[in-house]
């Protein structure tokens, strides 16, 4: 949806059925401030997204239109980052950092394909976090049918320096935390935004950080080495699934 689309989940008996995101209405509105120099540049940055969902019922059911939909919402998200040149530690070298902030519009903050974005296993042991724009349900007594929009926020960090003119490193970190609110939350545990259920919470986080090197075997052909370490702080469903 617009130039952005994030995954938007329609949830019925407490199962997300896929995205759910309607056509096109207009594009992504995306704006920036940017200054750069000697020092390095520095930017705040914002969107404008369209949030909007299919027809109300079950996945196969999704193309009545009697059943009507959702009104449509306005996602956006905000952000700030800044470079900084470091020659005193060695030529060409720079620091950089960016924070996101988004509400309807997650990727923004963690660009990823899919709902189930985030699966970890660890033996018998499994952690994973849902990435979505917003949830929303079928009109009851419990549910108002409305989208419910999802909170995230990001911030990455990175160093990077060149050795010699073949040869760089960089060393990066990064955090990322989803939040759904209540109604969101019961939804996805229960299928209704006024029940809950004990031990149900699909907010979660993860985190990581890196060290890459790369040589320059040409002015447009690199190779690379790269560690990671990352950690997901799980969403905790009911049925036994944890961190």
């Amino acid at each position: 949806n617009g130039l952005n689309p994030g995954q938007l989940a329609q949830v019925a008996a407490g199962s997300p059925q896929g995205s759910n995101y309607e056509g096109h209405n207009y594009p992504d509105v995306v704006m920036n401030l940017r200054v750069d120099q000697a020092w390095g540049s520095a930017q705040v940055m914002g969107a404008l997204h369209d949030v909007g969902g299919t027809y109300y019922g079950t996945t196969t059911a999704n193309t009545v239109e009697g059943n009507g939909h959702p009104s449509d919402k306005i996602g956006f998200a905000l952000g700030a980052g800044i470079k900084l040149m470091a020659p005193m530690i060695g030529p060409a070298d720079y620091f950089q950092i960016e924070g996101d902030y988004t509400q309807g519009a997650s990727r923004y903050a963690n660009m990823t394909l899919g709902v189930f974005n985030y699966v970890y296993y660890s033996g018998n042991s499994v952690a994973y976090g849902l990435t979505t724009d917003a949830v929303y349900g079928n009109p009851t007594g419990s549910t108002s049918g409305d989208l419910q929009l999802t909170t995230s926020w990001a911030v990455n960090a990175g160093y990077t320096h060149n050795w010699n003119a073949a040869w760089k490193s960089t060393l990066w970190g990064s955090y990322l935390a989803q939040s759904y609110n209540s109604a969101a939350n019961n939804l996805l545990c229960t299928g209704s935004e006024t029940a809950s259920l004990a031990g149900c919470n699909n907010d979660w986080s993860i985190y990581g950080a890196g060290l890459r090197t790369q040589w320059a075997v040409s002015s447009t052909f690199q190779i690379g080495l790269e560690v990671v370490y990352s950690h997901l702080e799980s969403a905790d469903a009911p049925v036994g699934i944890t961190q």
